[in-house]
């Protein structure tokens, strides 16, 4: 039993130790459109740099757009990421329609090609109150292809 708790206790130390994992948005599709809301379905690939697997009980995100929150939310659905290894996720992120047509209308008066967003946030490790934090940034583009 003593075994077991030091163990667990070496689990946890080690989580606390983790270098965080990378996250890169791999794909996003339109999962709802309506009047008052648009829910994008973003698919994340996620990548352990750590020699052992992470269970992660969920994903904590920000969506900034242009350097503005746009959207935030959670993920309760749990993973496991394998050692040095990656897997992919999906999130749904929930954005007021009303608002995201005034911004891309002002950013069409501005003459802009492109805007930058960010995608921030934690990982929360199962088990432990340790949060592995990331941070992705890339470029939307405005004009159709």
């Amino acid at each position: 039993m003593a075994l077991a708790g030091v163990m667990s206790g070496c689990a946890a130390l080690r989580t606390y130790q983790a270098e965080s994992p990378g996250v890169r948005v791999a794909d996003i599709q339109v999962a709802k459109f309506s009047f008052t809301e648009q829910v994008l379905d973003v698919t994340l690939d996620v990548s352990n740099p750590n020699a052992y697997a992470l269970a992660i009980a969920g994903i904590d995100y920000e969506l900034l757009v242009d350097g503005q929150a746009l959207a935030d939310g959670a993920t309760s659905d749990g993973f496991t990421l394998p050692a040095s290894g990656s897997t992919q996720v999906q999130i749904s992120v929930a954005g007021d329609l009303l608002d995201g047509m005034s911004r891309y209308q002002e950013w069409q008066k501005q003459g802009r090609k492109v805007v930058a967003y960010v995608l921030a946030g934690g990982l929360r490790v199962s088990g432990v109150p340790v949060s592995l934090p990331f941070s992705y940034s890339d470029k939307i583009s405005l004009t159709p292809p």
